[in-house]
């Protein structure tokens, strides 16, 4: 049989492992936003965006995904892209982030 004391100390024990484990479920949540993100390249001139097959469109759901920011810079790098920047899409818009890629 637990004598008070101990009981106390369980019941603090357990309500520091639900605040704990509720802050990982808000970094798994925030993290699942970041994976949910769509990384585009798009042009400042025309505004288009571009494609996995190299060519340009103006349907920003038809534009390559970027898995990291490695692959946008080779992707540059190797179709000599010019005024360009890297989007950020989220699913809530007021997040969404532009980056020069004036390499």
């Amino acid at each position: 049989m637990m004598t008070e004391y101990e009981f106390t100390l369980a019941r603090q024990a357990m309500e520091m492992f639900t605040a704990a484990m509720e802050n990982v479920v808000t970094a798994l949540q925030v993290l699942a936003e970041l994976l949910r993100t769509k990384r585009v390249i798009q042009s400042k001139d025309t505004k288009l965006f571009l494609k996995p097959d190299g060519r340009w469109t103006n349907r920003f759901d038809d534009a390559a995904h970027f898995r990291c920011f490695a692959e946008v810079v080779s992707t540059c790098e190797a179709k000599a892209l010019k005024s360009v920047e890297l989007v950020l899409k989220f699913q809530k818009s007021e997040y969404d982030c532009r980056f020069n890629l004036s390499l």
